[in-house]
Formats: structure tokens, sequence, C-alpha cells
């Protein structure tokens, strides 16, 4: 936190010296005469005297216990949270209320219990918003449907249960090449116990689309634990008396 203020100091110090030449040529110094050295000194003096002023002040006072970074951004993300939470009820859940098939509500609902960690009451908006936008023949219908079926893993602590396995299924049906909805039903079948089968899936899918797609990286991460604990399998099996 020390730093913090000598860094301010020192603006501060800067800001003043600035500001004193400048009333200094709009002065005195009109007629092209220059600075004398009694004037460079009080600059100097200026620029010297307030870093340490700052550090006196610092030293009775100062927590160097406290995280090094300005208070203001000190509680930043918990005022965003406590913010999306009182949107949460005024004005989206009012607005459902009174009128239960307003998609951007609906949304906003969803997205809002995601950010808040609220999967299973996101995953109940995400529902609604995906029932509405079949019945409008939404064009981002899959969308939704992926953004659901992503919030429903979270809600089982990372396992693509059987709901999950349902939705990235639907998906699949609306845009059979969907590589979020392919990567997660590969991440099924390791977790049910074939990762054989889903590396050989995910080496497919790595081989489609762009070479630095988002989400390539997700699935090389879940290739290589997927491999990881092929081996850590196979070297059990070694151990295991005949």
């Amino acid at each position: 936190m020390w730093h913090f203020y000598l860094v301010a100091s020192a603006l501060t110090a800067g800001v003043v010296i600035k500001i004193m030449l400048t009333l200094a040529n709009r002065g005195r110094f009109t007629h092209g005469e220059k600075p004398t050295e009694g004037d460079k000194k009080l600059s100097f003096v200026l620029s010297a005297l307030l870093p340490l002023g700052a550090l006196l002040v610092y030293l009775p006072l100062g927590r160097p216990d406290l995280p090094s970074e300005p208070a203001i951004f000190a509680n930043f993300e918990e005022t965003m949270l406590r913010q999306q939470a009182l949107m949460k009820e005024r004005p989206f859940q009012v607005l459902v209320e009174q009128n239960p098939d307003d998609m951007a509500a609906l949304l906003q609902l969803a997205m809002i219990n995601f950010r808040t960690g609220d999967f299973r009451e996101s995953v109940k908006f995400y529902k609604r918003a995906v029932l509405q936008a079949q019945k409008r023949d939404d064009a981002l219908l899959r969308v939704y449907a992926v953004s659901m079926g992503e919030v429903q893993v979270l809600a089982s602590n990372g396992v693509v249960g059987d709901d999950a396995i349902g939705t990235f299924e639907y998906v699949r049906t609306l845009y059979k090449d969907s590589p979020i909805a392919r990567y997660y039903l590969a991440l099924a079948k390791a977790q049910r116990g074939h990762p054989a089968e889903a590396i050989a899936e995910w080496e497919t899918l790595l081989a489609e689309g762009p070479p630095r797609a988002y989400w390539k990286a997700q699935v090389r991460d879940a290739m290589a634990k997927a491999r990881v604990d092929m081996k850590a399998a196979a070297t059990a099996e070694e151990k295991q008396p005949d």
C-alpha cells in the first residue's frame, strides 16, 4: 500500500510544478525572461517535499497489512454481485411476474443467477426461455439451449448428467456440428468410463473449425485429463494380483 502513496504524491508534485510554471510564464516571464536559480530550487524542493510529506502521513496512519491496491477497488466484485442481486428482484423478477413470457427478462434472470452462482435457478429460467424461443421460432434458440446445458453441468458440479445430455442432444438436432454440444457429449462418455471413445471424438473435433477457436483449449484440457485417467487405470490394473 505504501508505494501507492508515493506514486500519488509524485504525480501531485508534477501537477503542482506544472501549475507553478504555467502561472510563472503568464506572470513575470512574459517578456522572455528565463526562470532564476531560485525558481528552479523552489520547483525541486516542492517535488521532494510532497512525496516526503505523503510518507510522513503514511507512517502513523498507514496499514501495510492491506492489499497493495487502491481501496476503491477492494470490494468491486462484491458490489457487482450485490447489484446483480438487486436487479434480479427489480426489475426483472417483477417483469416476469407481470408477464411470464417476457423473453428478455427470463434471459436476464438466467444470466444473473448464473453470475451469482445460483445455477439451479439459472437452469429454471433458461428452460423457460428455451420454451419461449421454441414457440417463437427464435433464431437464437440453439444459443439459449447451449447455455442451459452448460449451466446444467455446473449445477451438477461438472458432471454431464442425463438432463445435460438431453439438452446437448437437442442442440445437435438444431445444429448437428455444434462443437460445444459434441464436446460435452464426449465428456459424458469419458465420465462414464469410456475415455477412449471420448478422446477419439475430441480428436475429430479438434481437426475441425478455426485453429484458434475458443473451445479448442477446453477440448485439449479434457483430452489430457482423460489420457492421464486412462494411464492411471491401466497402471492400477497391472498392479492387481492375478
